[in-house]
């Protein structure tokens, strides 16, 4: 599995500053791991990428090679399900993620899909672009996440 570094949360982690260390690692992992994993979920669901724009549509090879194999679903990242089934997110040590573990026949397709190929047409469903910035209406929703919990924390400290 690939990992890659989030950017686009630098003011979120500046307004954060004055909390202890580790308070902060759990709030900002917990909120940005839901968030990534909830847009994700999401844009699969509505066939669209974090900005709303829509999937380009399925070749007529793609719709053919279905029928062929008998798989009569027509959305657009679900053949089987394997890819919308394997989507989870968590917290672990030093990191929050979100993950796709769907493979076949050993080739790991999310990255494929998220980016595209030769082959394959783009059609992005985490909220990243090519360079690995998270989109700004998400990180925004982070943000606005994290200061809800902060107020939340900080009342809860001043009973």
């Amino acid at each position: 599995m690939k990992h890659f570094e989030l950017k686009g949360l630098e003011n979120l982690l500046k307004k954060c500053e004055n909390l202890e260390k580790e308070q902060k690692q759990i709030i900002l992992k917990e909120i940005i791991a839901e968030t990534l994993y909830k847009e994700s979920k999401e844009n699969l669901e509505k066939e669209q990428d974090s900005f709303g724009k829509k999937w380009p549509a399925l070749k007529q090879s793609t719709i053919n090679s279905r029928k062929a194999q008998k798989i009569m679903h027509t959305k657009k990242l679900f053949a089987t399900g394997s890819m919308q089934s394997s989507l989870t997110n968590g917290v672990e040590n030093d990191r929050a993620y979100v993950a796709l573990n769907a493979t076949y026949k050993g080739f790991a397709y999310a990255s494929v899909h998220q980016f595209g190929s030769k082959k394959v047409v783009a059609r992005a469903f985490l909220p990243i672009d090519e360079k690995l910035s998270i989109n700004q209406r998400v990180a925004k929703d982070i943000e606005e996440q994290t200061k809800d919990m902060l107020y939340t924390l900080f009342k809860q400290t001043l009973k």
